[in-house]
């Protein structure tokens, strides 16, 4: 961020190009004034998809539609996001939405794993017990 900056302040007619790795990256550096930017980690991980789109049998036409109904999603969001904030497009998510599901009581009790655990638990357990006579 710092260079863009410095790079926009001393050289106002150079166009400033820059690479980012998460999308709060991206939106600082764009409101930064650069003028190109692009989130390494977005780019791998569709390419990625669509390789393993296509490793699971979907075909190369269907992966395609997929991934460029990811990447119109996706920009949409980016686009709302530059002007709302970082939270801003939730509704363009696809699924992989959590759902709440009532809490229910465990069907056995947990425990321990090892026997550093079982101390912890045990002293936990101690610690939670009122004191005699209350």
């Amino acid at each position: 961020m710092r260079i863009a900056e410095l790079a926009r302040a001393e050289f106002p007619l150079v166009p400033v190009m820059a690479r980012s790795y998460d999308r709060g990256a991206a939106l600082s550096l764009i409101k930064a004034g650069v003028e190109f930017e692009i989130r390494e980690t977005v780019e791998s991980a569709l390419t990625f998809g669509f390789a393993a789109l296509k490793r699971l049998g979907v075909s190369e036409k269907e992966a395609t539609e997929i991934m460029s109904d990811v990447r119109r999603r996706d920009a949409q969001r980016f686009e709302l996001q530059i002007a709302e904030g970082l939270y801003a497009g939730r509704q363009f998510f696809h699924g992989n939405q959590p759902s709440p599901t009532p809490l229910t009581t465990p069907r056995r009790a947990g425990r321990a794993g090892n026997a550093e655990t079982a101390a912890i638990l045990k002293e936990q357990s101690q610690r939670e017990k009122p004191a005699p006579g209350r």
